[in-house]
């Protein structure tokens, strides 16, 4: 994730994707405080993460060369996302006690 930090456009810090053999894949976003997640399961089925802070700011990020943002409501502290993405690494489902999903 360092590297992502380090990077920056007038977009934003670009989202990182990780994909697994199965066809799942898991990409992040962050401003590097903040993050937002969105999960694709093996079968298509896409799902973001519920955050607890409902009147934040938003987070603008480079989704790919494409500005995107994610509301406040969706974002997790970004140590929480990290240790999501090594469990959908680890197991194939990015769950963990710090960092829930809900379908798109």
């Amino acid at each position: 994730m360092a590297k992502v930090i380090s990077l920056q456009s007038g977009r934003g810090h670009p989202a990182v994707e990780f994909v697994r053999d199965d066809g799942a894949s898991l990409s992040i976003a962050t401003d590097g405080a903040r993050a937002f997640l969105t999960w694709t399961n093996s079968i298509g089925q896409t799902f973001h993460s519920v955050g607890a802070d409902k009147a934040g700011r938003p987070l603008a990020f480079d989704y790919f060369g494409a500005w995107s943002e994610a509301p406040a409501n969706r974002l997790v502290a970004l140590q929480d996302a990290v240790s999501s993405a090594e469990t959908f690494l680890s197991v194939g489902i990015p769950d963990t006690q710090s960092v829930i999903f809900t379908p798109e």
